[in-house]
């Protein structure tokens, strides 16, 4: 007899259970197809690394860094806030069903964008193919095709991310992984070895899968739905719009500080120490950056949006500090995953570099860890904003970005003079260290929490 009353009582315990218990099911399932994804995106860069460095010469690996980096300034310009206010606002027009006002008002601005930025790298192309070599201008041209194309990409990835369609998004990854890699390579030796067939292959491919992904997503009722109601821009449109331009327009300055930030170190070296020394440091920083990055990226897919959907409308202070709450725990996670990554890096440089370029690049391999370490502190600082955005206030995070690219500047010209690539290297930690403590500073000054989140 005694029996039933404790089978009742381990029967009510599961039944408390079981919903966290298929959570945590469907959790795990998410964070398996997010780290598919990202070993794709992983094994894609170093791929293109492997395959670039031994194709290319030591100098026309350096052209193809000075060429990412006009593709980064439409990313940093554009594309990444277009990103920012999808990740933001997808969900809530979804739930607000106003999903086809949200996706008419990015159409319309992914075509003006797109129209200006094109009509710019022709003009680009035209005066430095007329004062330099007709190669600049078609760098600059094809460059800017593939910037337009895989800023485009990025945004059905976002709009992944928001609906959670973690399994589409990884398979998507593992299909750029093979074939981004392998397009470049035909075109090299089909066409020509230079870094021009390196971004016509890119683009081609780019925008081969970017179809696939947008068929992949209009799978889902809601995205249909709203993908039916494409067109011109509506009257009731005009109050969406509005809260996105306020949300996009706090970017627009981190976008030309990150520009600077993020891709001024090329063109110090290509200034102060030519087209050798780029390539050298180019190849290395890809390979810390796609070490660092990519691991702070899937862990960012998988927490972010469930930071954001535990903060909900932040009516209560209980949604605050639940996000709140999983925010310091993927931050301790994150330093101890990178600081594991910076070690490895420090002991099996030479190792590393010579595994994933040629035997040219192991010349500078000791800057892998120092990189690597300058990266790691550049996403704890990001990531601490993610308190801040939840808050809709990125507008308080213009200083950091400011200090950190101000910082580099100044420490990263002289350090390049005195210790060449070693010296910028050691530029780039410095100012991560900056931008870190300054949107620490920056959120000591938020309020703990806020009835009434401002408005974007």
């Amino acid at each position: 007899m005694a029996s039933k009353p404790m089978f009742r009582k381990l029967k009510m315990l599961w039944g408390l259970a079981r919903p966290q218990w298929e959570r945590l099911l469907r959790l795990k399932g998410e964070i398996l197809w997010v780290v598919v994804g990202q070993i794709g995106n992983f094994i894609a860069g170093f791929l293109v690394v492997k395959c670039l460095s031994n194709l290319l010469t030591v100098e026309g690996f350096g052209r193809y860094a000075l060429g990412m980096t006009f593709v980064g300034f439409l990313h940093m310009f554009f594309y990444n806030p277009i990103n920012a206010v999808l990740f933001r606002f997808f969900p809530i027009h979804r739930k607000r069903e106003t999903l086809g006002g949200l996706l008419r008002i990015m159409q319309k601005w992914h075509i003006r964008a797109g129209s200006w930025f094109l009509l710019g790298a022709f003009l680009s192309a035209g005066v430095l193919g007329w004062l330099t070599d007709a190669g600049w201008g078609l760098l600059v041209l094809v460059g800017t095709v593939y910037g337009i194309i895989s800023g485009t990409q990025l945004s059905f990835i976002s709009t992944g991310q928001s609906l959670r369609k973690r399994k589409a998004i990884g398979i998507f990854q593992c299909l750029d992984a093979l074939f981004r890699p392998a397009m470049a390579v035909a075109f090299i030796l089909l066409i020509r070895n230079s870094a021009i067939a390196v971004f016509f292959g890119f683009a081609i491919i780019t925008a081969l899968l970017t179809h696939y992904l947008s068929h992949q997503l209009r799978q889902v009722p809601d995205v249909e739905k709203a993908w039916r109601q494409l067109g011109p821009v509506r009257g009731e449109d005009e109050a969406i719009g509005a809260e996105c331009w306020g949300y996009f327009r706090t970017f627009l300055i981190w976008s030309v500080l990150g520009i600077l930030s993020t891709y001024s170190d090329r063109w110090i070296v290509q200034g102060l120490l030519g087209s050798r020394d780029l390539g050298l440091y180019a190849a290395v920083q890809q390979i810390a950056a796609a070490v660092i990055v990519n691991s702070g990226s899937t862990l960012s897919q998988v927490v972010i949006p469930i930071i954001w959907e535990r903060a909900g409308t932040l009516t209560t202070k209980i949604e605050y500090d639940r996000s709140m709450g999983l925010l310091r725990k993927s931050l301790g996670v994150a330093i101890l995953m990178h600081g594991s990554m910076v070690a490895v890096c420090w002991f099996w440089a030479p190792r590393i570099v010579r595994l994933l370029t040629a035997e040219a690049f192991v010349e500078k391999a000791d800057l892998l860890w120092i990189i690597a370490l300058a990266n790691m502190i550049l996403f704890i600082g990001g990531f601490l904003q993610t308190q801040g955005m939840t808050l809709n206030r990125p507008e308080i995070y213009y200083w950091p970005k400011i200090h950190q690219t101000v910082g580099f500047v100044l420490i990263a010209v002289p350090l390049t003079l005195r210790h060449g690539v070693v010296g910028l290297a050691w530029a780039g930690c410095l100012a991560s260290v900056i931008f870190t403590l300054s949107t620490m500073w920056m959120n000591r000054r938020l309020p703990t929490f806020r009835t009434d989140p401002k408005p974007a």
